[in-house]
């Protein structure tokens, strides 16, 4: 009896690993444009958050927020 281990990815591994990237990469795109709107005070974003009436603090700790999350979807270990 002899047992034959693969090494390496499985078949299609590595084009699942290539969708995932690009889909990581975009979604830290996205989370990159909507926190650099909160942060430089876009007319839109500040509205919003007065109507909601939370203060203004709470667009800079979301706009925070969402840059962050973009930088740890692009970081291996973290995401």
């Amino acid at each position: 009896m002899s047992r034959t281990v693969q090494s390496g990815p499985r078949v299609g591994g590595k084009a699942r690993n290539i969708v995932l990237w690009v889909l990581q990469i975009i979604l830290a795109g996205v989370f990159v444009m909507a926190g650099a709107s909160k942060l430089a005070s876009a007319q839109d974003m500040v509205k919003i958050f007065q109507d909601v009436g939370a203060g203004q603090w709470l667009r800079y700790v979301t706009g925070s927020l969402e840059l962050a999350g973009a930088v740890l979807l692009l970081v291996p270990r973290l995401t």
